[in-house]
């Protein structure tokens, strides 16, 4: 971490060197080998639809040729702690779901905590949730904020295994399109 001290403000500046990613969990998923990607495709729209209240609202795109859905969905946070009333709020989240034959991969990313309170939203809210080991490096109250970064991915990380599970038990399920012949 290389830190300089502004001349005009006097203010320290921090830089890392390396940059935290976005906290993002993916899980494989295997299924019945001879699902096709269509098959599984379906599966998955049709989890996605029993999922979430609104599945159309989650959705933002949808490609059944190259087996992808996107989807932006929230969780509430909850209280983490009763010192930080900044951890309560939503955490807004991508899924991806991507199917190829007799598999599924999916992904939540892009974590972004936005703070309960819409007056405290600038001062509250973390953010997008990264890979960096701690929120805040020094001030008042670093430690606080640093349980409640932890909080999240421990938060982000439950959902998601919740998620997965749902998914896969959903995958599971699926059986191969039989082939009708029947005169309609």
């Amino acid at each position: 971490m290389k830190k300089w001290i502004c001349a005009l403000c006097g203010v320290v500046v921090s830089l890392s060197l390396y940059a935290a990613e976005p906290y993002t969990i993916t899980k494989i998923i295997r299924a019945d080998s001879t699902l096709t990607k269509g098959e599984l495709y379906v599966a998955v729209n049709d989890w996605f639809a029993t999922t979430y209240k609104n599945s159309q609202k989650v959705i933002q795109m949808a490609d059944k040729d190259a087996g992808i859905i996107i989807g932006k969905a929230v969780t509430e946070t909850g209280k983490l702690t009763f010192s930080m009333q900044c951890s309560v709020g939503w955490l807004n989240y991508t899924i991806k779901v991507q199917c190829r034959d007799g598999r599924v991969r999916a992904e939540v990313s892009n974590v972004i905590h936005e703070a309960k309170d819409p007056k405290a939203m600038s001062s509250c809210s973390y953010g997008l949730i990264t890979t960096a080991e701690v929120y805040k490096e020094s001030g008042m109250g670093k430690n606080a904020y640093n349980e409640v970064w932890d909080m999240f991915k421990e938060r982000i990380s439950s959902y998601s295994e919740g998620l997965f599970a749902s998914l896969e038990a959903s995958v599971k399920q699926a059986k191969p399109q039989v082939s009708t012949n029947e005169d309609w």
